[in-house]
């Protein structure tokens, strides 16, 4: 996936793919915010949807089909 690619999500939504990048994230305890576990890099994906909303999700990769690739 990469911008300017037209997905389609799982859920039956159509956009293009403004940007992809990585956030890392860190596991921490819920009580304490002590980091129990090693950082991890997750896709943040920015998607301008064809109802003119635009978002940006750290959502798996397997919930986008690419319905036609950018050139």
């Amino acid at each position: 996936m990469k911008v300017g690619d037209l997905i389609k999500h799982h859920n039956g939504g159509t956009g293009i793919v403004l940007e992809v990048r990585k956030r890392s994230i860190m596991r921490r305890q819920s009580v304490t915010g002590k980091v129990v576990g090693e950082k991890e890099l997750k896709p943040m994906i920015t998607i301008l949807w064809t109802n003119g909303q635009t978002t940006t999700w750290a959502e798996p990769l397997e919930w986008y089909e690419v319905i036609s690739e950018a050139k």
